[in-house]
This record gives structure tokens, C-alpha cells and sequence, in this order.
């Protein structure tokens, strides 16, 4: 069957989209990293439009399909904005099951506005693929919990004091303006901890 093909490739590609987009925007403005990403996604997509020659067909879309068509657009650029920010700031292993939790989401919706109803299956699945996706997100939330930070003013005396090299480091990182821990490095595993342990 084409059509499961065709699914589990999009399986692969998203989760590597997570995680060179990850890697992407280290130091690169998460807005800026969506518009570059957004503009390869465009010109693919066009690629592909006149590559089978459906371009002919633009005329052929009546108003409330353009209307649909481009609020979803709009929803799509914000999901991704949102998105690539959570993923520039947070663990990719927290933010892209909490992503996936879109799930309850888009079937919430379809009730209230498609009318479509899940079948006892359907729900028993859906049950499982929450409960399986919150476990994770918990899971990993307590792991990134359990890893000791530096870069704030009382992270200094929990990764060493002010003493050394270490010390002074951290103390000039405690001196960072507030909204610079999103940079690269920041936050980060204590260096003082990893030698401890090493």
C-alpha cells in the first residue's frame, strides 16, 4: 500500500526535522530560522506543483476553499514560529512529544466543527497515544530537571563557588542580562559537576 509508505516516510522526516532544526538554530533567531525553513519548504512545494503540471488548476479554486486554504496558512506559520522558538529555548525530547500532543487538539476540533464522532476504537487508541505521549514528556522533564545548571546568580555556589576558573566563569555568566539564556550554551550541564563525577 502506497499510502503507508508514503506515512511512515513523513515518520522519518518529522523527526528529522526536529532535530536539525535543533541543531540549525543554535545562535540563529528562531523567527529568522522559520522564515529560511518556510522558503525551502515553498519553493519544494512549488517544485512539485509544476513539476506534475497542476499549476492550470489555480483557477479552478472557488472562494471558501482559498479562504480555508489560507487561514490555514496562517495557523500553520504560527504553529511553526511557536514551535522552533519552544525548540530553540527547550529539550528537542520534551518539546516534540508535547508538540505531537496536537493530537487531542485537532480531534477536539473536528468534533466541534466537523461533527466528527471516534469510534470506541478510535478512542481507546487515542487514550493510548496520550497517555504514552505524556509519559514521555514526563519523563524526560524529570531527566532535563535532574541536570544541574549554570548561567544564573544561584548556580554559582551550586557548580563550584567563586573560586577558580570555573567560579569566575559562572560568576560572569550570572552577570548575563536576563533573557540571554536562550543563546547557545545557555542553559547548560555544570562543568564543575561533569568533573566531579569524572
Amino acid at each position: 500500500r502506497g499510502w503507508f509508505l508514503f506515512a511512515a516516510l513523513s515518520a522519518v522526516f518529522a523527526s528529522l526535522t526536529s532535530i536539525l532544526g535543533k541543531i540549525g538554530i543554535e545562535g540563529v533567531d528562531s523567527n529568522l530560522g522559520t522564515a529560511v525553513r518556510t522558503g525551502v519548504v515553498l519553493v519544494m512545494a512549488w517544485f512539485m506543483v509544476f513539476l506534475s503540471g497542476k499549476q492550470r488548476e489555480l483557477g479552478r479554486i472557488d472562494g471558501r476553499s482559498w479562504c480555508f486554504i489560507l487561514l490555514s496558512g496562517v495557523t500553520t506559520g504560527l504553529s511553526w514560529l511557536c514551535y522552533y522558538r519552544a525548540l530553540q529555548e527547550g529539550p528537542a525530547s520534551v518539546v516534540v512529544p508535547i508538540d505531537k500532543l496536537s493530537i487531542l487538539v485537532t480531534v477536539a476540533f473536528s468534533r466541534l466543527f466537523l461533527r466528527e464522532r471516534l469510534t470506541a476504537r478510535a478512542a481507546a487508541g487515542l487514550a493510548l497515544i496520550t497517555a504514552g505521549d505524556a509519559a514521555a514528556v514526563g519523563v524526560a522533564v524529570k531527566r532535563a530537571a535532574a541536570i544541574p545548571q549554570c548561567g544564573a546568580g544561584t548556580a554559582v555556589q551550586a557548580c563550584g563557588g567563586g573560586t577558580g576558573e570555573v567560579g569566575k566563569a559562572l560568576k560572569a555568566d550570572s552577570r548575563r542580562p536576563l533573557g540571554k539564556e536562550a543563546e547557545p550554551g545557555y542553559p547548560r550541564p555544570c562543568p564543575a559537576v561533569h568533573k566531579k563525577r569524572g
